[in-house]
């Protein structure tokens, strides 16, 4: 998964933060999908709940903040496959211009309209 969010630090429970054997200090997360969507977002981060707390019956850390998944984004903004094209099919060439249409009577020699779209700028 490759998501984009914030957090607001004064979320954070300071005592559930915890010291590793290297002397750096951690803080346990989750993100989850969002049931509800606002803003365009539809992660949640919540703080997770140790297990000492958990033991003393605390089910749920605070939420810190919210995200997005940036893979579900790309994927929505593609067009819809059509029927009998695969995700490798390439584009359809454009369709072939039809011919001039004839302005001539019937019998009379025939002459072509010129196309109105050409490049010639005279």
């Amino acid at each position: 998964m490759f998501a984009k969010g914030r957090i607001d630090l004064t979320k954070i429970r300071e005592d559930w933060i915890f010291e590793g054997k290297n002397g750096a200090r951690y803080l346990d997360f989750t993100i989850k999908d969002s049931k509800e969507i606002k803003w365009g977002q539809d992660l949640m981060v919540t703080q997770d709940v140790p297990k000492a707390e958990r033991e003393a019956g605390t089910k749920w850390g605070p939420i810190l903040g919210n995200g997005k998944n940036l893979e579900t984004d790309q994927q929505q903004s593609r067009p819809a496959p059509t029927a009998g094209s695969t995700p490798t099919s390439r584009p359809r060439p454009p369709a072939q211009r039809p011919p001039p249409r004839q302005t001539q009577a019937p019998g009379s020699p025939v002459i072509h309209e010129a196309p109105q779209d050409d490049d010639v700028p005279f």
